[in-house]
Formats: C-alpha cells, sequence, structure tokens
C-alpha cells in the first residue's frame, strides 16, 4: 500500500493569516491530504488497526471549482492487501443507498471468510464520502425515525403516512440548513471528484471500482469524468445515471418482479401445489389489510424494545417490496403472501425489519438530495402503473423513495438539479461487468441493459433466481467479479450461473 503521509509545517498566505500565534497549518485543513488517525468504527476481531486496517481523514473542497471556500472531511479506511507481489491499483467500493456508510457495513465482511478472496491482489479502499454517517458534516436524519416511531401504532392511509414522511423530510431540511450545511453540495458530481481526491492523496494513480444500487450511479460518474484513473468497475444492481424517470418506473418494476416470482411459482409443481390461489391471493392482500387493519405487538429489531404496530396495507406492499428485493427471501414470498392471505399476520414479527426504515447509520439526507438533483424532472402524472396489481403499485408510489414520495419530496428539499450535460448517457471505454438479478424489483435488469449500450467495452450477465445486489448473494456473482477485477480484459468465466435456480419454500 502506498500511503503519502505529509507533515505539513507551511503556511500559504494566500490561504490563512500567517501570525505569532498561527505558524503552523493544521493537516486537516489541508485539501487532498490524507491525515491518518483513529479508525472512527470498532475494529472487528481479525483486524489490528494501523496493520491490517489504517484509518484517516482526507479533507475536500465543498465545491471542487471553488479550492477556497469551505471544507468537508471525508473517513477514509485503507486494507492492505494480504498478496505477496499485490497490484498497485486497489479497489474502491461505492456503497448502496445512497446513504449507506460503506466502512461500517463493508469493514465485518473484510474480517471474515470474504476478506482474504477481497484483499489476495490489491488494497481495498472504502471512503465515507460526503454526507455519509463518518463524515463531516454528514446528512443523517433522525427526523425520519421520530416519523416512524410516532405512526407505527397509527391506522394510516398511504396519503396520510406520506404527508408524515413530508414534515420529517422538512424538519431535517431545516435543521441541517440551520447547521450551515449546503444541500447543493451532495450529489455524486462532487462525490466523484472526492474520490479522485482521496485516490491521489492516498498515493494512487489507477484504481477499480465497484458499484452496487444506489453506488452505481457514482460508479457511472467516475466513467464519465475520470475514466483516466480507473482500470476496471464492475456495476451491481445498475441504476442508470441521469435518467429523470427512474422513480416513475418504481411501481412498474415492482409489480413486474411480484408477477414474475408468482408466474414461477405457477410453473413449479410444488410452489403451484402448495398455493394455487396465490396470484389472487397477492392481488387482494393490500386492499385487504387497508380495509381491516391489525394491531401487533412486536418487539424492535435493532433494540428489543415493544411496540405496537398497526398493520396495515401500505405497511404490507412496504414488506413484499422489501422482501421481494433480497435474494435469501424471494423464495418466501409465495409463502409469505399465502400465510398473510390467511390471516396469519403473526408472522410479521420475524419480517419486522422489512417495514421499519433503517434507523440506525443511514444518511437519509443524502439520499434525498442526490435524487433531487439527479432525478426529480419529472411530474406525478407521469408515474406509471401498469395495473398488474393496482394497489400495491399505488402503495409501492407512496413509499419513502416511490415516484409520489420522491417528487413531493423534492419540492420540500429545495435544491437545484445539476448541469444537464451530467445527466448524458455515459460513454466509456473503460472494462466494466454490469450484474442484473433476475428478480429484482429496485433495478430491473433492462436498467442495466439500457447503461451497457454506451459502454463498448461492457460484459453483462442476468443472475438467474437472484435479486437485488447479486454479488452479496452468493459465491458464484461473487467469484465473477473477483475474476473481472483480476482480468478486466476479458469476460469472466459465467458456468457456475447454469447451476442457479429458484427453490420455493413450501409449507410451514
Amino acid at each position: 500500500m502506498r500511503i503519502k503521509l505529509f507533515a505539513v509545517l507551511i503556511c500559504l498566505a494566500v490561504v490563512i493569516s500567517c501570525s505569532p500565534d498561527r505558524g503552523v497549518v493544521e493537516e486537516a485543513e489541508l485539501i487532498g491530504v490524507f491525515v491518518e488517525g483513529p479508525c472512527a468504527v470498532p475494529i472487528p476481531e481479525g483486524l489490528v488497526e494501523g496493520e491490517s486496517i489504517r484509518c484517516g481523514t482526507v479533507a475536500v473542497p465543498e465545491f471542487h471549482g471553488n479550492e477556497n471556500g469551505k471544507r468537508l472531511h471525508l473517513q477514509v479506511a485503507v486494507f492492505p492487501s494480504i498478496g505477496e507481489n499485490p497490484s498497485p491499483d486497489p479497489l474502491f467500493v461505492a456503497t448502496a443507498g445512497p446513504g449507506a456508510s460503506g466502512i461500517e457495513s463493508i469493514t465485518p465482511e473484510v474480517a471474515g471468510p470474504l476478506g482474504p478472496a477481497l484483499l489476495a491482489q490489491r488494497d481495498l479502499v472504502l471512503i465515507d464520502y460526503r454526507g455519509l454517517p463518518l463524515a463531516d458534516p454528514n446528512l443523517m436524519c433522525p427526523e425520519f425515525k421520530e416519523v416512524s416511531d410516532q405512526t407505527l401504532g397509527q391506522d394510516l392511509s398511504a396519503e396520510e403516512y406520506m404527508a408524515r414522511q413530508l414534515e420529517g423530510s422538512a424538519a431535517c431540511r431545516d435543521r441541517l440548513l440551520a447547521e450551515g450545511v449546503t444541500l447543493e453540495a451532495f450529489n455524486n458530481v462532487e462525490t466523484a471528484a472526492d474520490i479522485a481526491m482521496v485516490m491521489t492523496a492516498l498515493g494512487y494513480e489507477k484504481f477499480n471500482v465497484y458499484g452496487t444500487s444506489a453506488g452505481t450511479i457514482l460508479a457511472q460518474h467516475l466513467l464519465r469524468d475520470f475514466s483516466d484513473r480507473l482500470r476496471s468497475v464492475v456495476i451491481d444492481s445498475t441504476v442508470p445515471a441521469g435518467r429523470s424517470n427512474v422513480h416513475i418506473e418504481a411501481a412498474v418494476n415492482a409489480a413486474e418482479t411480484l408477477d414474475a416470482v408468482i408466474r414461477h411459482c405457477e410453473e413449479d409443481a410444488a410452489c403451484a401445489a402448495a398455493y394455487p390461489k396465490l396470484r389472487q391471493e397477492a392481488g387482494d392482500l393490500i386492499d385487504r389489510y387497508n380495509r381491516q387493519p391489525v394491531t401487533l405487538e412486536v418487539a424492535d429489531p435493532h433494540t428489543g424494545e415493544a411496540l405496537q404496530m398497526v398493520l396495515t396495507g401500505h405497511r404490507v406492499a412496504q414488506a413484499i417490496l422489501t422482501l421481494n428485493s433480497q435474494t435469501p427471501t424471494v423464495p418466501l414470498m409465495p409463502w409469505f403472501i399465502h400465510k398473510l392471505a390467511a390471516g396469519d399476520t403473526g408472522i410479521i414479527k420475524d419480517f419486522l425489519w422489512t417495514i421499519l426504515p433503517p434507523t440506525g447509520n443511514f444518511s437519509w439526507g443524502l439520499g434525498t438530495s442526490v435524487f433531487c438533483m439527479e432525478y426529480s424532472d419529472f411530474s406525478e402524472d407521469e408515474i406509471r402503473f401498469p395495473g398488474v396489481f393496482p394497489a400495491y403499485e399505488e402503495a409501492v408510489a407512496t413509499q419513502a423513495f416511490g415516484g409520489r414520495t420522491i417528487s413531493r419530496t423534492c419540492e420540500i428539499w429545495g435544491v437545484d438539479p445539476i448541469d444537464s450535460k451530467f445527466k448524458m448517457p455515459v460513454y466509456s471505454d473503460v472494462p466494466v461487468l454490469l450484474m442484473a438479478g433476475e428478480f429484482d424489483s429496485l433495478t430491473p435488469p433492462r436498467w442495466a441493459q439500457e447503461v451497457a449500450d454506451t459502454l463498448t467495452n461492457a460484459y453483462l450477465f442476468e443472475i438467474d433466481g437472484y435479486a437485488h445486489s447479486p454479488t452479496f448473494a452468493g459465491t458464484c456473482p461473487a467469484s465473477m467479479a473477483l475474476q473481472f477485477i483480476a482480468d478486466p480484459t476479458r469476460a469472466p468465466d459465467s458456468s457456475c450461473l447454469e447451476e442457479l435456480k429458484i427453490d420455493f419454500v413450501v409449507g410451514d
């Protein structure tokens, strides 16, 4: 690993005033310098701080066109390769959300079985970039948890719940502005420039990128603006950069994926026999629980605290959308729908995590800024409803990042769109591997194809039986991604895909 550590003992008159009581510039105030320091997260067993993980901060300009303006401070974690002769180009991971902490979510994986494979050939770099939980400032919005806590035990319609969410958005925005946060600075154009600056600060000329879900948007901005720095890119569960109709297709994606799961069940003898009325049950489920909500005593999956929840159709839809986006839980979908259709609401207690929003370190404000600046150029009249599962589709449109909700949230958030030149399709000849899950209800395979069409050196694979972020969900797609990063001059061996299929859970 090659990390540049600068002992800075100079004072630049054009930047600061040199006076007897301040003759030294603090390293942390200099732009583009890695300042090693304590790690901001607990170090898992198996890692040694200062050796197998090195942490620090890098200050970046609030706007890269104005280096004399405010600074933002990013948290950085570097994991040195364990190989005898490691490649000079590290792997950078752009996490999902946008809003999930890369350092918090990936560090435990590095300490586990995945670590040796990740570090066999190159260093791994994780960055809590601008707005993420460990960055300063971050765009955390505890106001969203307050809305969730306050409304969990209330029987609210989708419109009423959305109105409460919007109140949370307004409260978060007002607080951030009062704290001096410039919301327009938190977008993927500036973040891409941050990543390039951090890599330079660490001494890396070229680097590789893995991006999943919302991280694929950042990966595309890096391809557009810093292709000369990139050796390879893996795009897992693609969100097309700059496409304003991403949110208007949310209900379409959800309905089509649920329909696909049901169709596969109908074609599977055991599944069809166990759930012969599955399509009808799915079609009636949301309306049923909206008409006859059920009050349940549940326990917070994070704290164990006893809670009272009103299970409405809106919350059932949220659970279905979440379960249908995760590879391990897609096989449960027929069973889950059938159980709820039979009135067995007790099963919700084991799946409460599908209904409650992320309440830990998740930066709702960053996600809002990114989506409002890059994907809000649409009206509610444009939202598409295919009519396959009408009640479910309408409920999806009012989820946290559904079309109706994001349209109204962006009116409150009040940020201007990024320049139109950053909202065009990305053209690049950098080697790119695109992975798409067959049952991905959030980022369908057709979006990956759309992005691949303008990349001249791209390989696209649809993973049968998998859902969102397939690389994290199984050894086959993970091995393909690692193969590609090792040698991006050719497509990875995809023979393991032939063995993949969905095995539905039937019975109790």
